[in-house]
């Protein structure tokens, strides 16, 4: 097996660990995997994603991909918050459908 030379990334993004969870971060990845695609790696506070074009680089990617791990982390916060309210809600409509044991 030889030991091909890895191609430099088109961009380099740093995230604070502790502000952005490594699920919402895989998540950004895979809203742009048609793209580009993201190399995921965390090294004690930080988690460094080097983003790789399929094609031609956009500078704007770098930026679009940010929004969209801030957004990822928004929608866990919002997961986690009204989980106690979407479980009344569907405990209250599955005793009405008779289908609950």
């Amino acid at each position: 097996m030889t030991d091909r030379p890895q191609p430099a990334p088109d961009a380099v993004i740093v995230l604070d660990a502790a502000a952005h969870p490594i699920d919402a971060v895989q998540r950004a990845a895979y809203r742009f995997s048609d793209v580009f695609t993201v190399e995921v790696s965390g090294s004690g506070d930080e988690i460094s994603c080097r983003l790789f074009a399929r094609d031609r680089w956009s500078p704007r990617w770098a930026h679009d991909f940010r929004a969209e791990v801030l957004d990822q982390v928004l929608r866990a916060r919002i997961r986690a918050e009204t989980e106690q309210v979407r479980n009344v809600v569907l405990a209250v409509a599955f005793s009405r459908t008779g289908l609950s044991g």
